[in-house]
């Protein structure tokens, strides 16, 4: 089962500065796009310890070397370390098209640990932009309805069935839990729309 935990503990692995960049140098000096596409996104891993901006722009290079070349698991893995890095700015245009564009992608890969990383991003991201029914919701998707599953979410998530009330935090949780993959993905959707209305117009 997937595990919205991982892309926090993934990305925030600490990694020695010299070693990476000898390896970012080997891996972006190869002439296969897909090994330059990984390399990238190690530079990004790297640099987003001091520059998130720099750090979404350079997944986004990885993301579109990696697409170009066919490379998928490299792209989705860029994508979901991207969109937790996306879910900390305020940066709604660039929120909303990164996470509608893994939305397309979850009927099919629900399963897939990226798409579970993406996913409890986005549970992050709609609870501080204050949609937590609509959290709370994706949140049941994402750990099936277990909440053992995700067992140190960020406070704020943590902090919902206080917030809603557990009555209601209770039975939008159960809602999600019981919906079917392709039924997630179009409520992301759904989710991300209403909040472009809102605060976008």
């Amino acid at each position: 089962d997937p595990d919205p935990a991982r892309d926090k503990d993934r990305v925030r692995v600490p990694v020695p500065e010299p070693e990476s960049i000898e390896a970012i140098a080997h891996l972006r000096s190869s002439s296969m796009p897909a090994v330059r596409a990984g390399g990238l996104v190690v530079q990004a891993n790297l640099v987003a310890l001091r520059d998130v901006s720099a750090a979404i722009a350079l997944y986004q290079r990885a993301i579109d070397l990696a697409a170009d070349c066919g490379a998928k698991t490299v792209e989705e893995l860029a994508r979901s370390m991207q969109l937790g890095l996306i879910a900390q700015t305020d940066d709604l245009e660039t929120a909303l098209n990164g996470f509608a564009h893994a939305a397309d992608t979850w009927q099919n890969t629900m399963g897939d640990r990226y798409a579970a990383d993406g996913i409890a991003a986005l549970v992050t991201w709609l609870t501080d932009q204050g949609y937590h029914d609509g959290a709370a919701r994706i949140l049941g998707a994402a750990v099936h309805g277990r909440p053992e599953q995700w067992p140190n979410p960020p406070p704020t998530v943590a902090a919902l069935p206080e917030v809603m009330g557990e009555a209601e935090f209770t039975a939008a949780f159960e809602a999600g839990a019981a919906l079917d993959p392709r039924a997630v993905a179009d409520l992301a959707l759904e989710l991300l729309a209403q909040v472009r209305a809102d605060r976008l117009g």
